[in-house]
C-alpha cells in the first residue's frame, strides 16, 4: 500500500511539473519567435558541424534555418549553412519564397549576413540578453530539423562558457551548452527563452552524444553581426564615428563589461567628419537614430542601411546626463588612408621620395574581434597567420610618440610590434620590437591597423583575389622615420616575400 502511494505522489510530481514547464512558456511570443526564422535550402556537399564525426559527402536539401535581423530582408545564420551554395533559397513562415543574397561572413565565427528583398517589410527577432544566463534556465530550440519546417523543442541549459572545436580551423569559445536536440536544419535558428526572446543562434552538436547541443551567446552573436553589416553600409556611406572596441570573444565571461557594448558610446571621432561637424564629441550616448532607438551596434547599423552620400540622420543622444538632438549629413565612402601613399620608397634610409597629397585617415575599421589580451584566440590567429604578436597604439599615443615627424599622413594609431616569428611572412622585413605598423595599402584599399582584430581580418582574405592584387604596401613607424616595404600576397611563404627589410 506503501509503494503504491509513492508510485501515486511521483506521477502527481511529473504531470504538475510537466504543467508548470508548459504554462511558464509565452506560445504567442514563441510563434512570433518563428514568423522571424526562415527556412534556407540549397542543393550542397555536406559541411557537417557534428563533433566527433567522419565528413559528411552527401548532398541534401533543407540545409538549415536563418533569423531576421532587419525589416528590409537581413537574415543572419551559421556561414556553414549556406557554404557552397549557389543558389540561396530562403522560406519565410507565410511560404513566401525568395532567392537569397550573401552579404558578408566572419570566417573565425562561423557568422554570416544574407538578404532578401521582401515585398513588405518583415518582422525582426526580438533580441534578448545572453549575459545573465544560468545553469537550468528553460530554452526552446526552433528550426527545421532534416526539413521538418517550423519544430521546436524545449529543453535547459546544461553548462556556459564552453569552448567547442568544430574543424581543424574552427573553434567556438563561449558557447551556451543546451539540452533540447539540434539535428541538421537546426543550425543557424534561434535559440529562444520562454517570452520568445532570441538568446543564441544554434550552431552546433555532438554526434556521439544525446541531449548535448551548443549555441552561441545571442550577445557575441549581434556584435559580429554588427561588423558585417558595417562591413555593407560603408561602402555607401560615411560617418566618421567609431565606438569601443569590444573583445566578442570575451562577452558573456567576467572578463568584460556589459555596459561596454550595450552602451552606444561614442569613444572618436574623425576630424572633419560629419559626426565632428554636427557636434558630436567622444562621451556621447547616441539613443535614437532617425527615431530608431538604438540599444547596440547592430541597432546603428541598420539606422544606416539603403543611407548615401547626402543623407541626414538625425540624431538623439545622452550628454552627461542630458538629452540632445542634432542632425548629420553622411559623406560619401572614404578611403581608410590617404591615397598615393604607393610610390617609390626608399625603405632602407625610410625617406619617401614620391610625394603624397594631404589627407586624413578615415579609418572604417574592421570587424572587431579582439584587443591585445593574451588568452583573446584572435591574438594567437594573427601570430599563427603572420608571425606577429602586437599590442594596440591610440592614436593620442602616436601622436605623442610621433611628434616631429615628418609625414603628409594623419594617422589614427597603430600597432607596436612586440615580436616577429622567424620564416614568417613578415620576418623579411626586419621589424624590430617597438616598431610601429601603422598602414597596409593594397591595390584596391588603404587600412589604417590599430588593433588586433585588423590583422585578423586582413589574414582572413590574404589571397591576391582578396586583397585585389598580388602584393601590398607596409608603412612602419620607427624613431619618429616613416618606413615602407612591399610584401607579396602569399600566405606564410617565405620564398614570395620581398627581401626589401625595415632596417
Amino acid at each position: 500500500m506503501i509503494r503504491k502511494a509513492a508510485i501515486f505522489t511521483t506521477i502527481v510530481f511529473v504531470l504538475y511539473t510537466n504543467t508548470m514547464y508548459a504554462s511558464d512558456v509565452d506560445r504567442s511570443k514563441i510563434k512570433a519567435a518563428c514568423l522571424s526564422t526562415v527556412l534556407i535550402n540549397g542543393d550542397k556537399v555536406s559541411t557537417s558541424t557534428s563533433l566527433g564525426s567522419r565528413d559528411s559527402t552527401i548532398s541534401f536539401n533543407g540545409v538549415g534555418a536563418g533569423v531576421i535581423v532587419d525589416s528590409r530582408g537581413f537574415i543572419i545564420t551559421n556561414y556553414h549553412v549556406i557554404e557552397g551554395i549557389n543558389r540561396i533559397q530562403v522560406k519565410t513562415y507565410d511560404h513566401l519564397e525568395y532567392i537569397g543574397q550573401y552579404i558578408s561572413h566572419d570566417p573565425s565565427t562561423d557568422i554570416a549576413l544574407i538578404k532578401i528583398t521582401p515585398a513588405q517589410p518583415l518582422a525582426p527577432i526580438t533580441i534578448g540578453d545572453s549575459s545573465h544566463l544560468d545553469i537550468l534556465d528553460r530554452i526552446i530550440v526552433t528550426g527545421h530539423p532534416f526539413g521538418y519546417d517550423y519544430s521546436t523543442n524545449s529543453g535547459e541549459i546544461s553548462g556556459l562558457y564552453r569552448e567547442v572545436p568544430v574543424k581543424d580551423n574552427l573553434k567556438y569559445y563561449n558557447m551556451i551548452q543546451i539540452s533540447a536536440g539540434i539535428n541538421p536544419g537546426n543550425s543557424g535558428g534561434p535559440l529562444l527563452n520562454t517570452i520568445g526572446e532570441m538568446i543564441g543562434l544554434n550552431s552546433a552538436l555532438r554526434q556521439d552524444a544525446n541531449q548535448i547541443a551548443f549555441a552561441i551567446p545571442v550577445d557575441f552573436v549581434m556584435e559580429v553581426g554588427a561588423d558585417l553589416f558595417q562591413q555593407h553600409t560603408s561602402r555607401y556611406c560615411y560617418h566618421g564615428i567609431r565606438f569601443k572596441d569590444v573583445d566578442v570573444n570575451m562577452i558573456g565571461t567576467q572578463h568584460v563589461n556589459v555596459d561596454d557594448y550595450k552602451i552606444l558610446a561614442i569613444d572618436s571621432i574623425d576630424h572633419d567628419s560629419p559626426a565632428e561637424k554636427a557636434g558630436l564629441i567622444p562621451g556621447d550616448i547616441l539613443l535614437q537614430a532617425n527615431d530608431l532607438n538604438l540599444d547596440r551596434k547592430l541597432d546603428w547599423q541598420c539606422a544606416l542601411i539603403d543611407k548615401k552620400e547626402g543623407d541626414v540622420i538625425s540624431l538623439l543622444f545622452d550628454r552627461n546626463g542630458t538629452q540632445y538632438k542634432a542632425n548629420m549629413v553622411l559623406q560619401g565612402p572614404k578611403s581608410r588612408i590617404a591615397r598615393g601613399a604607393t610610390g617609390n620608397t626608399n625603405l632602407q634610409s625610410g625617406r619617401i621620395v614620391s610625394p603624397a597629397s594631404q589627407n586624413t585617415v578615415n579609418r572604417q575599421p574592421a570587424p572587431a574581434f579582439g584587443t591585445s589580451r593574451s588568452e583573446n584566440p584572435m591574438a594567437e590567429f594573427v601570430w599563427n597567420a603572420f608571425g606577429l604578436r602586437i599590442t594596440p597604439v591610440t592614436q593620442e599615443e602616436f601622436l605623442q610618440r610621433t611628434e616631429g615627424m615628418d609625414s603628409l599622413y594623419i594617422f589614427e594609431g597603430a600597432v607596436e610590434i612586440q615580436e616577429v616569428k622567424p620564416d614568417s611572412v613578415f620576418s623579411p622585413l626586419q621589424m624590430r620590437k617597438g616598431d610601429m605598423l601603422a598602414a597596409i595599402i593594397t591595390p584596391s584599399e588603404s587600412w589604417n591597423i590599430t588593433r588586433v582584430s585588423d590583422m585578423k581580418y586582413l589574414a582572413d582574405r590574404w589571397t591576391p583575389e582578396e586583397m585585389g592584387g598580388d602584393k601590398v604596401q607596409v608603412i612602419v613607424v620607427r624613431n619618429k622615420v616613416l618606413l615602407q616595404a612591399k610584401l607579396d600576397v602569399i600566405r606564410n611563404s617565405l620564398a614570395n616575400v620581398s627581401r626589401t627589410g625595415v632596417k
